[in-house]
């Protein structure tokens, strides 16, 4: 009995730590932000950079993470956001006052063009945010 329960144990840690918990359609790439509609909670960018624009939709289960290390970062506004969004996600306890405080961060990165990386799903109109963070 007990080696069942620990193989049941093992195999949900292996489901949450390879991401088997996420739908098959995400993608993860580098964003450069454009804009931020804070009432719809919805994101405007270029992925990786390119054309055309995409539109990627926040929600209450989007996780907010911590970015790469601030040494990183040129010196720039987007390093002091990211320093912000840091340690805000550090700090966060209540999913819903966090929520509104990343969405002013992100309007504010939008406003300088900053990047992020977005875990999305590609089946999703607009693609649903699953995890995001800054990145240089």
């Amino acid at each position: 009995m007990r080696r069942r329960v620990l193989g049941f144990i093992s195999a949900v840690a292996c489901v949450f730590l390879f991401g088997a918990a996420e739908p098959a359609s995400t993608l993860t790439g580098k964003v450069k932000l454009q804009d931020f509609e804070s009432e719809t909670d919805v994101l405007l960018g270029y992925p990786d950079g390119q054309v055309p624009l995409e539109w990627y939709q926040r929600t209450g289960n989007t996780a907010h993470i911590i970015g790469p290390p601030i040494n990183q970062y040129p010196p720039s506004p987007c390093r002091g956001l990211a320093i912000a969004w840091n340690r805000l996600a550090e700090r966060s306890s209540s999913r819903d006052k966090s929520h509104v405080a990343f969405g002013n961060i992100l309007a504010r990165m939008a406003t300088h063009q900053c990047s992020a990386v977005i875990v999305r799903d590609t089946e999703s109109d607009p693609r649903e945010v699953l995890r995001i963070h800054p990145t240089p």
